[in-house]
């Protein structure tokens, strides 16, 4: 019979946080029990259960989503992410194979480097374990205070503040901020400081759920008189391939990056 080995109190249970998404306010015992065709204190064990587990919340008289489900599907995501950087950074080493690639990402008050690829080792996708990068002194870490959220901010305020770690570099907090708004407003960062070391970019990757997960760097030695120009072939030949996939660039866009 189909179905017949399903496990009726998980299929419930799975019914109710579907339920939930749907309503814009959350639901209550007596709606749970309704839709389900179940008994008040069985819908009641029900949320009871989900929500030890933190897959619903209370917010009173109702339950809503729980930042557990927010927390699976946003380790989803990054894996997401994750994958496609790898596709994306071998593609591009492809056609810029002087270039140093990588992709990173915060990790509380930390800019985690996730993967790297250097020309010194062609074709070998490094997997750091415990590789960071600066907030303030590399185009990554600006890019990702630029699109940080406040808790990272915050975060990193704390473990970095300006004072000790950026006002060498930046001298003042304003000079800063406005760097980091002119990222926001053209959708990727240059690093500004150093240009005889050559071009160094990154770009944000913003998911469909329009959260910052990460962002792409690159690297390449070039001459002062060329280093506009292969800025914008960077950022063109990456949003390319983040909106089509590596292999049939077939149009840029606006946008920042998305997963």
């Amino acid at each position: 019979m189909a179905h017949s080995n399903v496990v009726q109190s998980l299929v419930r249970g799975l019914d109710i946080l579907a339920l939930i998404a749907r309503s814009e306010t959350g639901i209550r015992v007596y709606e749970a029990a309704a839709s389900l065709g179940v008994k008040a204190p069985t819908a009641h064990n029900l949320l009871r259960s989900l929500l030890s587990r933190g897959f619903v919340a209370r917010r009173a008289p109702a339950y809503i989503l729980g930042p557990a489900l927010f927390e699976m599907l946003s380790q989803w995501q990054r894996r997401e992410c994750l994958r496609q950087a790898e596709k994306i950074i071998m593609a591009f080493s492809r056609q810029w194979p002087s270039a140093t690639l990588t992709y990173t990402e915060p990790a509380g008050s930390e800019l985690m480097v996730r993967l790297r690829l250097s020309p010194e080792r062609p074709g070998h996708l490094e997997r750091p374990l415990d590789r960071k990068m600066s907030w303030f002194a590399s185009v990554s870490g600006l890019v990702a205070q630029a699109y940080a959220d406040e808790p990272q901010r915050q975060a990193v305020g704390i473990h970095y503040p300006f004072d000790e770690y950026g006002a060498s570099q930046w001298k003042s907090a304003a000079r800063l901020n406005q760097e980091l708004a002119a990222i926001r407003c053209q959708g990727y960062g240059v690093y500004p400081f150093h240009p005889e070391k050559g071009v160094r970019v990154a770009l944000p990757v913003i998911a469909r759920d329009k959260i910052f997960y990460g962002c792409y760097g690159v690297r390449m030695d070039c001459a002062a008189s060329r280093q506009r120009a292969l800025v914008r072939e960077i950022v063109a030949g990456l949003k390319k391939w983040a909106r089509n996939g590596p292999e049939t660039p077939r149009g840029s866009t606006k946008e920042s990056l998305s997963c």
